[in-house]
């Protein structure tokens, strides 16, 4: 079977600014992700867990990156996650990650 290395990018957006990020990054999947498509984990830790209960987004657009031969999948939430599944990337931290040229065009 044949895996690929796939990182997932959700986008913590709130009033319309983007408040930081979170990142799972090169999890090996057994199949390519979709627009549309949603993931979910786990019955005692949420995925998607926040402080209201639990969000179910789905994957906005997939990039395959040839430099690095990852699929990169988008999210977008609205509240701040709290399962430690993922890699949180404050505001103050964004102007040096290297996953936001996923989403916004490089200058």
């Amino acid at each position: 079977m044949s895996m690929h290395k796939v990182t997932l990018l959700v986008r913590h957006v709130a009033n319309g600014q983007l408040v930081g990020l979170y990142v799972r990054a090169e999890m090996e999947l057994p199949f390519v992700p979709t627009v549309g498509m949603q993931f979910k984990q786990g019955t005692s830790t949420w995925l998607w867990e926040t402080d209201s209960g639990e969000l179910m987004p789905s994957i906005e657009t997939v990039t395959y990156d040839l430099d690095d031969g990852v699929f990169v999948c988008l999210f977008t939430v609205d509240q701040p996650l709290k399962a430690s599944f993922w890699t949180p990337i404050s505001r103050d931290k964004l102007a040096n990650s290297s996953y936001v040229p996923y989403f916004q065009p490089r200058n």
